[in-house]
């Protein structure tokens, strides 16, 4: 598997937890002096607002991504037990009410995290250059999708979720 293919897809990865909420509730840019990567990560022209909760692996796909891209975004928590999700503003970014949604500077609206990753993704080297490696990326994209999540949903549910009493209650 090609090296970038294999940098995305380890964001599918439902097990990967490195951010914490409380820097994700301001903008960030990969220039920032405190991150790590800034030197080594080219720039995506994406810019705009990510409402997500960190507890989700949809939402930490997303958030990896504009991360990784180096877009210019902002984290707008979503807190799930107090189905803030469902909530008509929310609705109209996102009709299923799920987590997360993306709006560019532009008023573009976008659902469902693997299209948020892609978006925000390109132009950077972690979108593919030709037809064939991007054929095999969205390849893993589907297998995660199709075979590893459903698979690995009940499981993180049993042994993440349903031990965080703030999560599991209103």
């Amino acid at each position: 598997m090609p090296s970038r293919l294999k940098i995305l897809f380890s964001y599918l990865h439902p097990s990967w937890l490195c951010f914490a909420v409380a820097p994700l509730c301001v903008p960030f840019t990969l220039d920032s002096p405190t991150n790590p990567v800034s030197r080594t990560r080219s720039m995506s022209s994406a810019s705009g607002v990510l409402w997500a909760s960190p507890v989700t692996t949809c939402s930490r796909r997303a958030i990896a991504a504009c991360v990784e891209a180096g877009a210019s975004w902002s984290f707008v928590p979503i807190h799930l037990p107090k189905a803030e999700q469902k909530l008509p503003a929310f609705t109209a970014l996102n009709p299923y009410g799920k987590v997360p949604a993306w709006r560019d500077a532009e008023g573009f609206d976008l659902y469902e995290s693997r299209a948020i990753m892609q978006h925000v993704c390109e132009g950077t080297p972690l979108i593919p250059s030709t037809a064939k490696e991007r054929a095999l990326m969205n390849q893993w994209l589907w297998v995660d999708q199709c075979s590893f999540k459903p698979a690995f949903d009940p499981i993180f549910y049993q042994k993440v979720l349903k031990k965080v009493p703030a999560l599991c209650s209103t």
